[in-house]
């Protein structure tokens, strides 16, 4: 596995700031990519961010899978520090979205919330 690099995370249970390193900061670093809105941050940075929520409420099915998959994927092309992954999407009950992203070898599950 590659070096992921350093950040700083905020743990809640201790209230306090701490670093994330390795694989755990790569994650940090997707869902936090995933979360924000795309170009939201367009001031510090260019391309960062993820349009998912524009299909968020769109009739549960397949395409709308693609179009929310495909905007993941757009996002993940901009984080310079993956270079393969595979993505699935599925629905769970009738307001959430299992995410399951292989990065490089490690899994990452989460959930999207409607």
């Amino acid at each position: 596995m590659a070096d992921f690099g350093t950040d700083l995370c905020w743990n809640k249970n201790e209230t306090i700031l701490e670093t994330v390193t390795g694989d755990d900061n790569l994650i940090q670093s997707v869902i936090n990519r995933l979360n924000t809105t795309y170009n939201e941050l367009g001031w510090i940075y260019s391309a960062y961010g993820c349009n998912y929520r524009n299909y968020l409420g769109l009739k549960k099915n397949n395409t709308t899978l693609e179009f929310i998959k495909n905007s993941i994927k757009k996002s993940l092309e901009e984080e310079s520090r993956i270079n393969d992954y595979d993505l699935e999407l599925s629905y769970i009950g009738n307001d959430t979205i299992n995410v399951i992203l292989n990065i490089d070898g490690t899994d990452l599950e989460f959930n999207l919330g409607e």
